[in-house]
This record gives C-alpha cells, sequence and structure tokens, in this order.
C-alpha cells in the first residue's frame, strides 16, 4: 500500500510540472501578439504539454497498478515541480523577449523531458510501456522546433 502511494504521488507531481510548463507555454501564446509563427509555436508546445498532463492523469487513474518503479526519484520530481513554478512566476513577472523566451523554453525542455510519462515510469508489462510510448509518438521534438525557430529569429535580426 505504501508503494502504491508514492506511485500516486510521483504521477501527480509530474502531471503538475506537465501543467506548471504549460502554462508557461500558454503565458508565452499571449505575449508576442506581434508574431503570429512564434504565437503558433507555443501554442502547439502548450498543448503538448497538456497532453503530457493527461497522460499521467490517464496513468493515476488507470495504470498505476502496472508501474513497478520510477526513473526519476519523488525528491527529484518535487525539485523539478518547485524550478518549473519559478520560472512561471518569473515570466509572469517580467515578460521576457521572445529570444529569451525560446532560450527558455529549449532549455526548459531540456531539464524536464524526463519528466515524461515514456521517460519517467517503468510498467511491469509491455502493454503499458507501448500505450504511453505510442501516446509520445504524436508529439514532435519540442526542443527541436524551439532551436529552429531560435535559428529563424537569429537569422532575420
Amino acid at each position: 500500500m505504501e508503494i502504491q502511494m508514492e506511485v500516486l504521488h510521483i504521477l501527480h507531481v509530474c502531471a503538475e510540472i506537465e501543467s506548471t510548463m504549460a502554462q508557461i507555454y500558454e503565458f508565452f501564446t499571449i505575449a508576442y501578439p506581434n508574431n503570429p509563427e512564434i504565437t503558433r509555436l507555443f501554442e502547439k508546445t502548450a498543448a503538448e504539454e497538456r497532453n503530457h498532463e493527461y497522460q499521467f492523469k490517464f496513468a493515476i487513474k488507470t495504470c498505476g497498478h502496472m508501474i513497478t518503479d520510477f526513473n526519476v526519484s519523488r525528491q527529484e520530481a518535487e525539485r523539478h515541480l518547485v524550478h518549473a513554478r519559478s520560472i512561471l512566476l518569473q515570466v509572469r513577472q517580467r515578460t521576457p523577449t521572445v529570444e529569451e523566451a525560446l532560450r527558455m523554453s529549449i532549455n526548459c525542455e531540456t531539464i524536464f523531458n524526463q519528466f515524461h510519462m515514456d521517460t519517467a515510469v517503468r510498467f511491469s508489462n509491455t502493454a503499458g510501456a507501448s500505450l504511453f510510448k505510442a501516446m509520445m509518438a504524436a508529439d514532435e521534438e519540442h526542443a527541436s522546433s524551439l532551436e529552429k525557430a531560435l535559428a529563424k529569429l537569429k537569422e532575420n535580426a
């Protein structure tokens, strides 16, 4: 029973990390109204983060019993949630430039990639792992899209 509570707690923390990342990208979607291409990129990235959040919530409801282990510890997940929330607070206090937002986003994608469902969790059977790998297959690499946008922004500067 104690192990199951630990599983649920880590799943909730990971879902909250994804939610916080989505909020950051949602903030960016309204921060740059004069740049529709950047706005679309952040809308897409925010939607993908929401999808990751929903994957964790789905796992909480249906797959918790299939999870045998995590590739991240409770403390690590909680520490990263605090970090994500501090970034959200920071961008709300001072809207970064588009370039700063892209750099920040690339950095976040690198740091928080380990908290996606398909990398954070180990399942007792291949069916559980396959389900979430298939869900993740629909997502494009966030960081590469953001890096391309940053390179394009620098070209046009």
